[in-house]
Formats: structure tokens, sequence, C-alpha cells
């Protein structure tokens, strides 16, 4: 699925960059456009996360399986 998605992705940035430019469009429309180019350019901004009470074992945090998958493999390997 991932690599069939992919053959349609500089058609999906040419698209977004229309909207962006597209005086015809919404703003709402133009600022996600605008939005969703910079995130895929220079990635998403940093998002603070605020814990409170006790931690009394490691905190793990999986970004998605592809990741966890790497993680088991290297702690597998220690």
């Amino acid at each position: 699925m991932k690599a069939i998605a992919q053959e349609y992705g500089r058609e999906a940035v040419e698209s977004l960059v229309e909207i962006m430019r597209g005086p015809e469009y919404p703003p709402a429309a133009r600022v996600a456009a605008s939005k969703e180019l910079l995130d895929r350019a220079y990635g998403k901004s940093p998002q603070a996360i605020q814990h409170s009470g006790k931690v009394d074992q490691p905190l793990v945090i999986v970004l998605d399986d592809e990741d966890a998958d790497a993680d088991r493999a290297d702690e597998a390997t220690e």
C-alpha cells in the first residue's frame, strides 16, 4: 500500500502547492496545505508532554511498529 501511495507523492505535493497559492480556496484550506508542506519538508514542530505522579518504571515510547521492531531487535542482540 505504501508503494502505491508513493506513486502519487509528486502529484499530491503539487496539489498542496496549488491549494496553498490559490486565492479561490478558503484561507483555512490554504493554511492547512501550507502546514502539510512545511511538515513534510522540515518535520513537525516538537510537542511538549507533561507527566505528573510517581513513575516506578521506565517510560517507553513507541513511535510506530517499525521502530518497535527495530528496538526489539537491538535489545535481543545486547
